[in-house]
């Protein structure tokens, strides 16, 4: 029975019927407030509804309580998102930074980083983080190309050619 409401769930939000899958999430955290599944399922629930301070608890919860390593990336993105978009970017930094403790080469986990710290002005440390995944993870010809060059400016960004 829980399979198939958690499927109902996942079919509601891609159909963006984002209340109702709220709603039946509530249901199925009245059955085992101790899941960690549940909960990060809750916490998306209130992102595609924008409750992001609502979400917060529920990321919180699953990440600290075991939830399954199949989902603890996106858990920690949407936790540092959540935050990111709520203006706390200190949070969503120690965030995103505990995460890729975890995961050092999740590309998603690594680019939010960029964007978190854009906003809090290491625009040096953000363009290197990007330069970074995009070197790495582009199947791109051009970048590809470039690949050498773009990875000397990541670590050199503000040389100039005394020539």
């Amino acid at each position: 029975m829980t399979h198939a409401t958690l499927e109902q769930v996942t079919t509601l939000r891609q159909s963006k019927q984002y209340e109702q899958a709220k709603q039946m999430m509530r249901e199925l955290l009245e059955t085992d407030r101790t899941n960690p599944y549940y909960h990060f399922q809750m916490a998306w629930c209130f992102d595609n509804l924008g409750e992001e301070q609502a979400a917060v608890p529920h990321y919180e919860f699953a990440i600290a309580n075991g939830l399954d390593t199949r989902f603890l990336t996106d858990a920690f993105i949407g936790l540092g998102s959540t935050y990111r978009a709520l203006g706390q970017y200190a949070a969503a930094h120690d965030t995103f930074t505990e995460g890729l403790v975890r995961f050092p080469d999740s590309t998603g986990l690594k680019t939010f980083l960029a964007l978190t710290l854009f906003n809090l002005k290491q625009h040096e440390e953000a363009m290197q983080q990007l330069l970074d995944v995009i070197t790495t993870m582009t199947p791109d010809s051009d970048v590809h190309t470039y690949r050498q060059a773009l990875r000397y400016y990541r670590d050199h960004l503000h040389d100039v050619s005394k020539t």
